[in-house]
C-alpha cells in the first residue's frame, strides 16, 4: 500500500486510503519519516475499516531532511495543530496515532481539539522529566542552561532552555480522548513507571511488550503492534466518539 503525496499547511504529508468521514493523522519519531513501516502498518489496518490516515514529516526528516534545526516541541506542536484543525475543519473525526517524541508532539498539539481517539506507540509522555535527565547526565544544571540557552551534548540534540521551558509549560494537564499506548517493558528512553504513571492519571489502556525496548522494530515486536491496531481500531466502532 502507498500514500498520496500531499502538502497540508506546508508539510509534506501521505493520504493512506480512499476519502473517509474518519481520518488518524500519524505522527512519526525522532530518525523516522511518514512512511515508516510502524505507519504502513497502521495505513493497511485503518483502510481495512475505512479509515484513512494522514502521515507528516516532522522537520528535519524524510522531504524535510534541511530542518533539523526546527524539530523542536515549540515548532511542531503549533505546526501539528494546524493540520488537525485543518482536517478537523474538513467535518472529519480525527484520532491521533503517535510514535515515540511524536506523541508527545501530538499529545501537546491536541490540547482541547475534539480528538477521537489516540494511539500511542512509546511515546515520550514527560519531556521535562527527560530533558531534566539528560542534563544530570551531561553535568548541566537548570540555572546553566538558562543562562547560556543551548547546550551541546556529545550524544542526541542540543540541550535546549526554550525547548525546556515549552515542554514543561504545554504538557497535557486534562488528557480525556480515549487513549490506548503500546511500549516496551524495557523502554531505555521513557521508564515504564512514567508511562504507567501516566496511563492511570488519564484512563489510558496500557499493552506492555516482555522484553522490547523503546524502538519497536524486530517482526515479533511489529507483529504484536500490528495486532494491537487491529485490536484498537476495531474495538473503536462500537464506542461512542472513537474514529
Amino acid at each position: 500500500m502507498e500514500g498520496r503525496a500531499i502538502t497540508l499547511c506546508g508539510v509534506p504529508a501521505l493520504v493512506w486510503g480512499g476519502d473517509s468521514a474518519r481520518c488518524i493523522l500519524a505522527v512519526h519519531g525522532m530518525m523516522s519519516h511518514k512512511a515508516d513501516t510502524p505507519i504502513r502498518l497502521l495505513a493497511e489496518v485503518a483502510a481495512a475499516q475505512g479509515i484513512q490516515v494522514v502521515s507528516i514529516d516532522l522537520p528535519g526528516h524524510g522531504d524535510r531532511a534541511g530542518e533539523m534545526e526546527r524539530c523542536t516541541a515549540q515548532y511542531c506542536t503549533p505546526e501539528i495543530r494546524r493540520v488537525l484543525e485543518l482536517l478537523l475543519a474538513e467535518g472529519k473525526t480525527v484520532g491521533l496515532f503517535g510514535i515515540s517524541l511524536g506523541a508527545c508532539f501530538g499529545l501537546m498539539a491536541s490540547e482541547s481539539l475534539p480528538v477521537s481517539q489516540a494511539l500511542l506507540v512509546s511515546p515520550v509522555v514527560d519531556m521535562a522529566a527527560l530533558i531534566e535527565s539528560m542534563m544530570g547526565a551531561a553535568g548541566v544544571t537548570l540555572e546553566q542552561l538558562e543562562r547560556e540557552g543551548v547546550i551541546p551534548v556529545p550524544d542526541g540534540l542540543p540541550l535546549d532552555w526554550q525547548y525546556y521551558c515549552y515542554v514543561r509549560e504545554h504538557a497535557p494537564m486534562h488528557w480525556t480522548a480515549p487513549t490506548a499506548v503500546l511500549i516496551g517493558d524495557r523502554d531505555e528512553l521513557e521508564p515504564p513507571a512514567v508511562t504507567e504513571a501516566f496511563c492511570q492519571k488519564n484512563g489510558c489502556s496500557l499493552k506492555q511488550i516482555p522484553g522490547a525496548g523503546h524502538w519497536l522494530h524486530t517482526l515479533e515486536e511489529l507483529s504484536v503492534l500490528g495486532s494491537w491496531l487491529e485490536e484498537q481500531l476495531l474495538g473503536c466502532e462500537t464506542q461512542e466518539n472513537r474514529i
